[in-house]
């Protein structure tokens, strides 16, 4: 009890990031022009918050650092899963787009983008930055290629979260249960009403643990739902079918974000001519993650590209196949 109250002091405290290079303490807020590769329907930085963040500024024009860190980031990515996103920036050049393709460096769920996510010292390249569940900077320093002192930082970050949970309060233990069982507005109005407390410190670890659990229900379901819109089916499905593994009482929980859920699950055509073209995209990207942009996936990405019938779907490829020119 006595590690969530001085997280929530230290956390209520934080400022938001407002100008100058990052430092320890900070809260950056980001609003992506386009989301990062591997992170699809994510519209800000802060939606990422309830679980841990590694950013990595890396060039690569640099191949063999790049494919270094590229390697690092992954198998951190991969030892932490759930509680982990990776985002590797790159310079924002089209040509960052075609050597990170060519190196096949998105294995393991890493994530890619050429935009100043966070306000990093210009020509400080490799530069780590890893943010706790709340979106506090834990680490933010010039890098090695290994991440070593970034890995440190991430696990202090993930345990962070895991020892909230683990000695929350009974008030604050009987909210997480009801996330658990789907029952997510309940949850959420639960902790609104803790943070009507008489008790201040239990007013400030509520306001805690709404910022943290708020993201965490929510964002992933808020991100489907924009790709819904956009009707990249597989890309929604992915999400929502994490969602439900992540919160399995969604299937059948009688609370409005739990019909929410199941009603973006139920956009998703049933008919498998109307995924077509978009299931055929999203094989045919993780296949050039997976085996990089050879001539034979780009031969089949400009023949999605030209789909007349396809007119979203044709844009998308479009897109990708001007990254992966040589």
């Amino acid at each position: 009890m006595l590690f969530c109250c001085a997280l929530a002091l230290s956390i209520l405290a934080a400022p938001d990031h407002v100008a100058g290079d990052i430092a320890v303490g900070d809260r950056p807020s980001h609003t992506f022009s386009e989301a990062p590769f591997g992170l699809p329907g994510l519209q800000r930085l802060e939606e990422l918050r309830g679980a841990a963040t590694l950013i990595v500024f890396a060039d690569p024009a640099q191949t063999k650092g790049f494919a270094k860190i590229a390697a690092e980031a992954s198998a951190v990515r991969k030892r932490y899963a759930g509680d982990l996103a990776v985002i590797l920036v790159a310079p924002p050049a089209e040509s960052s787009w075609r050597e990170a393709h060519a190196q096949r460096c998105f294995a393991g769920g890493v994530a890619f983008s050429t935009e100043e996510v966070v306000a990093a010292p210009a020509g400080v390249r490799p530069f780590a930055v890893v943010l706790d569940a709340f979106g506090e900077v834990l680490h933010a320093e010039k890098a090695s290629l290994d991440l070593d002192a970034a890995r440190k930082a991430v696990e202090i970050a993930v345990t962070g979260v895991k020892s909230a949970e683990a000695y929350a309060p009974g008030e604050l233990g009987s909210v997480w249960k009801s996330f658990e069982k789907g029952l997510v507005q309940q949850g959420l109005d639960e902790l609104a009403k803790l943070e009507k407390s008489s008790d201040a410190t239990m007013q400030q670890m509520a306001a805690t643990a709404m910022e943290w659990w708020r993201p965490r229900v929510l964002s992933p379901l808020e991100r489907a739902e924009r790709l819904l819109a956009e009707q990249r089916w597989s890309e929604a499905r992915s999400l929502l079918d994490a969602h439900f593994a992540r919160f399995p009482g969604l299937a059948k929980a009688q609370d409005p974000v739990a019909e929410r859920a199941r009603a973006a699950r139920a956009q998703i055509p049933t008919d498998a001519a109307a995924r077509a073209a978009d299931e055929a995209l999203e094989a045919l990207t993780q296949e050039i993650v997976r085996k990089g942009p050879t001539k034979a996936l780009r031969e089949k990405l400009a023949r999605l590209a030209a789909d007349a019938g396809e007119e979203r779907v044709a844009a998308r490829a479009k897109t990708l196949l001007l990254r992966l020119a040589p």
